[in-house]
């Protein structure tokens, strides 16, 4: 999940620029969106799993997974503003409610005395991983 975020992140303005033809306000608003989505959909992914999964953390994160594979092609194939920004925003919600989650999972079953560590180790390895080849990836994508 970290790699599509920062491939995303990375690309999104240049893709939108470069490749869209949209002006720069076009994609400061769909970046906007796309990161502003993301607030209320991990609490809300939060109180789904609870509330409907019982405390189980991975459907909720499939249904996201899933959801986000067909808004990038969405996000890809549209033309119009509207349609770009509304799938941007999708993605935004729903990328990070897998990350997210699997935090909260990581919580769930890690002892309480390893908590932080385990919880630190997990963030760091995805940062570490999910950026370079993220960033990377996405990159090759673009210009293909």
């Amino acid at each position: 999940m970290y790699m599509i975020r920062f491939g995303i992140l990375t690309w999104l303005p240049i893709y939108l620029l470069q490749v869209k033809g949209f002006s720069k306000s076009e994609m400061s608003v769909a970046f906007l969106f796309f990161e502003w989505a993301a607030i209320p959909s991990t609490i809300f992914a939060g109180y789904i799993s609870d509330k409907f999964f019982k405390g189980y953390r991975m459907p909720s994160a499939i249904m996201a997974v899933t959801i986000i594979f067909f808004c990038i092609f969405g996000y890809w194939q549209s033309k119009s503003l509207f349609w770009v920004i509304f799938f941007a925003a999708v993605i935004g919600c729903l990328i990070y409610t897998p990350q997210f989650l699997s935090s909260v999972q990581t919580m769930d079953i890690v002892p309480p005395f390893a908590v932080g560590s385990a919880v630190c180790l997990r963030g760091f390895m995805s940062y570490i991983v999910g950026a370079n080849f993220g960033t990377t990836l996405f990159g090759i994508l673009a210009d293909h």
